[in-house]
């Protein structure tokens, strides 16, 4: 399941969300109403740690509705928003 990030603006103020499964697919990060640019270095450690995220997560996933399953590779679930 993908994680929303809400970003807010510094510029404009608008606020606009972005699904983790399409922020990795991203070469930078633009507002949509002003155009200003998330710094490059700012949003390659932002892409980096959704990615990892991403891969941790696919380990947690619970499919049979039981907290007690065994093929679980992190030994918790939870879940990110």
């Amino acid at each position: 399941m993908a994680s929303i990030f809400t970003f807010t603006c510094a510029t404009c103020d608008e606020s606009f969300n972005v699904y983790s499964n399409n922020l990795v697919k991203k070469d930078c990060l633009i507002c949509p109403n002003c155009s200003n640019r998330l710094p490059d270095e700012v949003f390659h450690k932002l892409k980096t740690a959704t990615e990892l995220l991403i891969e941790v997560d696919k380990n947690s996933e619970q499919t049979d509705g039981s907290h007690l399953s065994g093929d679980n590779l992190n030994h918790f679930y939870y879940k990110i928003q």
